[in-house]
């Protein structure tokens, strides 16, 4: 459970740092490559699957609550 708070710590600093950001086009690139980064590690896939993982990790971690985009 610690490496689950240190995680979540950590991107939630990145979600704050985004946030902050001026221009709405540079916040979704941001948002885009740190789920990228995640579902790469969490999937380790390769070739066409990217889509399919892509939206999976999205679908299975995003708080729709929370976050607006």
């Amino acid at each position: 459970m610690d490496r689950y708070k240190e995680v979540q710590e950590y991107v939630n600093e990145r979600i704050k740092d985004i946030d902050n950001m001026k221009f709405y086009e540079h916040k979704v690139v941001c948002i885009f490559s740190l789920i990228d980064a995640f579902a790469q590690n969490h999937c380790s896939y390769h070739g066409r699957e990217k889509q399919k993982h892509f939206c999976d990790v999205i679908l299975a971690f995003c708080d729709k609550k929370k976050y607006s985009y």
